[in-house]
């Protein structure tokens, strides 16, 4: 099996003891479904290059990754397999929009779970009518299937993909082959010149120890170094570009909006993007917003306040989005309505690694911050009035006064639209470098 890939380059499975496995696994519609989903959670028009690539490189990027090292690594070839099977199938159960989706269904059912799904689609029970039923096209599951007939237990598998609580695995880790390959692969499709050169230097040197972890070599910790870099420069790109701002909350009221009128449902997660979006369109309640995303969203950023930390604050950041709109704070304009994105550990994590040596080492910090913005509906072609530069300083100041007096103790630095880097933080956030209005 031979693959060309902008971040390998030629990738090649001929003759490998993997060979047959990744072909029967690449033939299963929950598999060639990941064709027709997008690596990143939505087309949005300001990175096209990276929002129109798709999950199936990825995965088989990460199938190629978890080949090179188990290679190199003292394990049997039986568990070589299945970290080899496990790489490939890792994202079978992502839904349409990704994690997007997956979260405003999660806030409505606190029991939907993605690994559920996951389980689900290995054993071939996430549907009543279980291995019978049709994921893509007329294809029934076959996963199952497969992983029995070469021997390889889908619990196995599962435990690979979704290791129990406070447990990690060489796929799912604070840094994990999946992510080593995800965040290259979105840094070489943005044009990051390092992206090809620091996954190169990761995998000369890691491998996998007998408890099916990934080890590194500590006089490699620059590549893991860059690794958190290039994740905090995307992910900051991705939440806090003012041309991005508006297009999240575009998609925020949109799937929102598909999930209310059960547009689809979390029976229904295994929808392609492109299904999902003739739905939209073809729907008489959602059908003028969905066009939208053929065109470009009719919203514009007014303002917005990031505040960004690397300590964790006394209750969940989530509780302000229900709390600020209820305030009595500056409208910019008479249509104006907020739009929040909080994040926990996206951004930048703390991430432990273990060394050859036997030792282990923190490194980076952990994110934790609530982007507060006001947007606002425009016509075709035009922009949307500015609000006054007393109206922002005033609002800017009321939602500031508000977050320091129901988190006092929390320390945070404050960025806005014209603070815009792509650079959410370097180091720990000394106290002199807040910016708190109190």
């Amino acid at each position: 099996m031979l693959f060309t890939d902008h971040l390998y380059g030629t990738i090649n499975f001929r003759g490998t003891p993997y060979e047959d496995l990744i072909f029967e696994l690449l033939g299963c519609p929950e598999v060639q479904r990941l064709r027709h989903m997008r690596l990143m959670n939505f087309d949005v028009p300001y990175i096209q290059d990276l929002s129109s690539t798709k999950r199936l490189p990825h995965s088989i990027g990460t199938c190629y990754l978890a080949y090179k090292i188990v290679e190199k690594s003292s394990l049997q070839l039986s568990v070589k397999k299945k970290i080899v099977a496990a790489a490939l199938i890792h994202d079978i159960g992502i839904l349409p929009y990704g994690h997007l989706l997956e979260s405003i269904i999660k806030s409505k059912n606190i029991d939907f779970s993605h690994e559920k799904l996951v389980y689900q689609i290995l054993t071939g029970t996430y549907h009543v009518t279980n291995i019978y039923h049709q994921i893509l096209g007329s294809e029934s599951l076959h996963l199952y299937k497969v992983l029995k007939q070469n021997n390889i237990n889908p619990a196995d598998i599962f435990d690979l993909i979704c290791p129990k609580e406070n447990d990690s695995t060489a796929i799912s880790a604070d840094i994990d082959l999946d992510n080593i390959d995800n965040i290259h692969r979105m840094a070489a499709l943005l044009g990051y010149s390092n992206a090809k050169p620091n996954l190169n230097s990761l995998m000369e040197s890691m491998f996998i120890d007998k408890e099916n972890k990934l080890v590194f070599k500590s006089s490699n910790e620059e590549a893991l170094f860059e690794w958190l870099k290039m994740r905090q420069s995307i992910y900051t790109m991705i939440i806090g570009h003012p041309e991005c701002v508006p297009y999240n909350a575009f998609l925020s009221k949109l799937l929102t909006l598909a999930i209310e009128l059960n547009v689809v449902n979390q029976q229904e997660w295994y929808v392609t993007d492109s299904e999902f979006e003739n739905r939209l369109m073809n729907n008489k309640d959602t059908g003028q917003l969905a066009s939208w995303l053929l065109v470009r969203p009719h919203y514009e950023l007014l303002d917005y306040i990031w505040l960004i930390s690397n300590s964790k604050p006394q209750f969940p950041l989530k509780d302000l989005e229900n709390h600020i709109p209820n305030e009595k704070f500056c409208q910019l304009k008479n249509s104006s309505f907020y739009f929040f994105w909080t994040e926990n550990k996206l951004i930048s994590r703390e991430v432990k690694v273990k060394y050859e040596n036997g030792n282990q080492n923190l490194l980076g910090y952990n994110s934790h911050s609530i982007l507060i913005s006001q947007i606002a509906k425009t016509g075709y072609g035009l922009k949307a009035i500015k609000a006054s530069e007393r109206k922002i300083a005033k609002w800017r100041k009321e939602i500031l006064s508000y977050v320091s007096k129901v988190l006092p103790d929390w320390e945070f630095a404050v960025k806005f639209p014209k603070d815009y880097t792509d650079s959410f933080f370097t180091s720990k956030i000394p106290n002199e470098q807040l910016k708190l209005f109190k």
